[in-house]
């Protein structure tokens, strides 16, 4: 091997690591958030923000990000969720992934929304459909924002919008025969 195919397959054996290591820190975060250990699980998320910050992973900071929103979400700490989700979706951008932003679009909707926004709500909301449109056949993904749509135009008093979105979901769910949702 030359000396430049040695220095390509470290970077690329780099690369793994450190994708590994941070996926290994979210996954034991998520583990110790699902037991109640909110503070360890903050921490985890942090570390792994600052890690994926060091070594320039734009798709690690966005899922470490993300995660935190979610923390933040669950824990009732909506202004840090909303930034937190801000912040990876302007990464997430930057990277055109939009399997990323669908879900993030959905995390930012159901955040405002529990906010009281319902207006930054249901812009996040159709967001998020917009670009799971484009990379998603997952229809019950698709149904689960069309609801969360339709309780926000609900919870602005537009029963007709909200009619609108939750008939769509339904027809998504039926298509699938997720009878959950009827």
């Amino acid at each position: 091997q030359t000396a430049e195919a040695r220095g390509a397959l470290l970077t690329a054996d780099e690369d793994l690591i450190n994708n590994e290591f941070l996926r290994a820190l979210l996954g034991q975060g998520s583990l110790l958030a699902d037991r109640g250990d909110f503070a360890n699980a903050l921490a985890l998320f942090q570390l792994a923000l600052q890690q994926a910050e060091q070594r320039g992973l734009q798709a690690g900071q966005a899922r470490a990000l993300d995660r935190l929103g979610s923390l933040h979400h669950r824990l009732g700490n909506f202004p840090a969720a909303i930034a937190a989700y801000r912040q990876s979706l302007a990464l997430l951008q930057q990277l055109q992934n939009a399997e990323g932003i669908f879900a993030v679009q959905n995390n930012l909707g159901s955040a405002l929304a529990e906010m009281g926004d319902t207006e930054g709500a249901i812009d996040a909301f159709a967001k998020s459909l917009q670009a799971g449109k484009g990379i998603s056949e997952d229809k019950e993904r698709l149904a689960t924002v069309d609801t969360n749509i339709a309780n926000a135009y609900n919870a602005a008093g537009n029963y007709a919008r909200a009619t609108e979105h939750l008939n769509r979901s339904l027809r998504m769910s039926e298509s699938l025969g997720d009878l959950r949702r009827q």
